[in-house]
């Protein structure tokens, strides 16, 4: 009889419980064969963790009726069992005790062997087509130095008792972007890897200043303005109609107007002229044909100021890109020369997929973001960059923008109840720009306009929305019509925002 009760008791100490039979079915249900269609898993920490989300969760909730915010306490084990029995073995999960056997690399300051530690985080990390695990150790000699796996060489002292803390609370299901910390990670090393060098500026001779496209172009402009030429002491005539072969109007000096000269005599001369004003301003100084074995015979110029060469990404040579800034010596800005949109794009692309295994969709949410870290980087150096001149730049120009919408947001004292769209294609808008007081949403043209253009138009609409929110618009096309109050008070409010922002970032804007 007690041999029947002790049989009878066993079975029931042994009794699976509601959280066991969960376990076993998802232990079945999602194994290595069953995942390994799935693109890019490699079975580290993060990666685990997000197929926990986007699978195990959904599926213990659709099948056992639970819910993952009132049932935590009988989710998350499960979860982290799971995760245990799929990592790999040898290393480590949040909440584990280690010991160090030996560290890998030259650190001056490793931790020695013996110490032990408590894994508080791990970042998972793709380069190329290797993965590395970065994990976050509180060691007990009080330091953080994190681990590198594979590389450094540690054990397991003692697993983690309290499972929950394997699955920390900022991974809930609600997260929005399951991998937030690595994409976070692959726009920091972007940024951080840019590197800004001087390149001093020197002209050898005229011929090298006309072959600079800036100083060409501030030339060509001089010399299509009459006045300006005027003011300048040229004449400008007709070509001799003597003349067989004539390369366009003779120009002359006022002070000697029988000596003519050929439009690209002119053009050097006007170029000198220009020199020698800048050099007035303390821009340049002047470079004796003695300082330098080059300039056969002439004088030259070197500018008081260092161009720049930008260079991302310049550690992988196939992914390395790089454009110049050029110092406006007229308005005392920079700006940036050559930049393509479709090369910058997918150099930085093609830099976030093989090294991280971003996909496109991912990268291109990320571009905004390191656009204006490239942005962030010149204000940290102290260089002053106008992304609004026609040189290039138009690319970095859309940070601009963000930064004007939240200029302008806080000047009119708006909250996020609106949207501002940039439209490429003038077909979908009747105006330059409107705002529609059902959905709030501003739409600006935006090709072929000019930065300030485009930011006088979009706080012109953004007083609209706050006219809107005050409920003093009811829609009625006379409202918008030229002389109407509404529409006055918006012209004047938007020019006095444009002129603040430019006080303000006075890099960022041209000719306001």
């Amino acid at each position: 009889m007690k041999s029947t009760i002790r049989k009878i008791l066993k079975e029931g100490i042994q009794k699976p419980t509601f959280q066991d039979v969960i376990l076993k079915d998802v232990m079945n249900t999602f194994t290595k064969d069953s995942l390994k269609d799935k693109p890019d898993i490699m079975w580290q920490y993060e990666r685990l963790v997000n197929l926990a989300n986007n699978l195990l969760i959904p599926h213990i909730e659709n099948t056992y009726e639970l819910d993952i915010v009132k049932d935590r306490e009988i989710i998350m084990p499960i979860l982290t069992k799971w995760i245990r029995n799929m990592y790999y073995s040898k290393y480590p999960l949040p909440g584990d005790t280690i010991e160090m056997i030996k560290m890998a690399g030259n650190d001056p300051y490793p931790i020695i062997p013996g110490t032990k530690g408590i894994v508080d985080d791990i970042i998972s990390i793709r380069f190329g087509m290797s993965y590395e695990e970065h994990v976050d150790v509180n060691w007990e000699n009080g330091r953080t130095l994190k681990l590198i796996l594979p590389g450094d060489e540690i054990k397991i002292v003692d697993k983690a008792l309290n499972e929950e803390r394997e699955y920390p609370e900022e991974w809930s299901p609600q997260r929005v972007d399951k991998q937030q910390r690595v994409l976070d990670y692959a726009v920091q090393d972007i940024v951080d890897n840019i590197k800004i060098v001087p390149v001093p500026l020197t002209y050898e001779h005229i011929d090298d200043v006309l072959d600079d496209p800036y100083m060409d172009r501030v030339v060509e402009d001089i010399m299509n303005n009459w006045r300006e030429m005027d003011s300048r002491g040229w004449r400008v005539g007709e070509a001799d109609p003597d003349e067989r072969v004539s390369d366009g109007p003779r120009f002359s000096k006022k002070s000697n107007p029988a000596h003519y000269m050929s439009q690209w005599d002119a053009r050097e001369e006007i170029a000198i002229e220009l020199m020698g004003e800048l050099v007035e301003a303390g821009k340049f100084r002047r470079i004796a044909p003695e300082e330098n074995e080059n300039m056969r015979g002439h004088e030259g110029w070197q500018s008081t100021y260092n161009d720049y060469d930008v260079i991302i990404l310049n550690t992988i040579e196939r992914l390395g890109w790089n454009f110049p800034l050029w110092y406006d010596p007229f308005r005392g800005f920079y700006y940036p020369h050559g930049i393509d949109e479709a090369t910058f794009e997918s150099k930085i692309i093609n830099y976030l997929h093989e090294m991280y295994g971003i996909q496109r969709d991912e990268s291109d949410m990320l571009l905004g973001r390191i656009k204006k870290g490239i942005r962030d980087r010149f204000k940290e150096e102290g260089i002053n960059v106008n992304y609004g001149t026609p040189y290039g730049g138009a690319l970095l120009s859309e940070g601009v923008i963000d930064d004007f919408v939240d200029f302008t947001k806080g000047e009119l004292g708006l909250d996020n109840g609106f949207t501002v769209e940039l439209e490429d294609d003038g077909d979908n808008l009747e105006t330059l720009a409107s705002y529609d007081i059902e959905d709030n949403k501003v739409k600006v043209l935006s090709k072929n306009r000019a930065l300030p253009d485009i930011i006088r138009s979009i706080a012109h609409e953004l007083v609209h929305h706050k006219q809107n929110q005050k409920g003093e618009l009811s829609g009625d096309k006379e409202e918008g019509a030229d002389g109407a109050p509404l529409e006055n008070e918006a012209n004047a409010k938007a020019g006095e925002i444009v002129r603040k922002f430019g006080k303000t970032y006075p890099a960022d804007i041209y000719d306001l």
